[in-house]
């Protein structure tokens, strides 16, 4: 789409994007309206435009810069939208993903009954606002990667830095750079690839759907992956006795938690 900026001016930018992945009202009310309704008579065009455009008109934060095709051409496919002007080389990439999943429901294997009643979505940011605001620590982080050639798949790892093992996060970090593969569909591909033993009949990450189980994981010192796409998070390294606890050990006493999974090892 081609527009004016400004009502008296003659300089032409060219916005790009995919009409099936944006959000029509951060398009017309937080970029074309200021683009082409505010943009002063005075504006010449000799400045320069970009920084001018994203610093006094486009009203998103999530903005940046970027010079390379094939990088603005990913931004696109992913639901940005490219704002390309005359005479320069850079161009404005801004984030206008359409946000279209399903508000927070409560779990449908997991369940309690003294326990919180949120599970995760399908949705990555979701997911990650819940963990954020269970885990204030500042010395929470999270890291981001792009998993699949063609299905260009995000992937989050999460770790609280001065209690997880610095080994086992250069490890999965590592690992998650590693995987070359097309197309991934659940987080059950990332364990695949992850795992140390592929034979093993014991499983090396826990999964969940619940963000207090994922959380108190992540505060144990243990790393956390959650993927677009997929209501379950998996954290690594697992442990056995991790495989006995239910979500309502979290929500007794110490005591009666701890006699309880003592019958289940017996009886299994």
């Amino acid at each position: 789409k081609k527009i004016n900026l400004g009502k008296g001016n003659n300089i032409k930018v060219a916005l790009v994007y995919d009409k099936d992945l944006i959000d029509r009202n951060i398009i017309s009310d937080y970029i074309l309206k200021p683009l082409m309704l505010h943009v002063e008579e005075s504006f010449t065009g000799k400045e320069n435009i970009t920084e001018i455009l994203m610093e006094k008109y486009i009203c998103v934060d999530d903005t940046i810069i970027k010079t390379d095709n094939e990088e603005i051409t990913d931004f696109i496919k992913k639901g940005s939208t490219a704002i390309f002007v005359p005479n320069s080389e850079n161009t404005i990439i801004i984030n206008t993903v359409k946000k279209n999943y399903k508000s927070i429901i409560p779990p449908e294997i997991e369940t309690s009954i003294r326990g919180p009643k949120e599970a995760f979505t399908e949705g990555i940011e979701n997911n990650l606002s819940q963990i954020n605001r269970r885990i204030k620590d500042k010395n929470l982080r999270i890291e981001r990667f792009i998993i699949g050639v063609r299905s260009q798949t995000e992937v989050a790892m999460v770790y609280i830095e001065d209690i997880a093992d610095e080994k086992i996060v250069n490890e999965m970090r590592k690992r998650l750079n590693l995987i070359k593969v097309d197309h991934i569909k659940t987080v059950a591909y990332i364990e695949q690839y992850m795992q140390n033993n592929t034979y093993t009949i014991f499983p090396q990450f826990f999964t969940t759907e619940r963000p207090d189980v994922f959380e108190a994981s992540i505060i144990e010192g243990r790393v956390g992956i959650l993927m677009e796409g997929t209501e379950q998070g998996i954290t690594a390294p697992a442990i056995f006795t991790e495989f006995f606890q239910t979500v309502e050990d979290y929500n007794q006493t110490f005591m009666l938690s701890t006699v309880i999974r003592l019958f289940r090892v017996i009886a299994v």
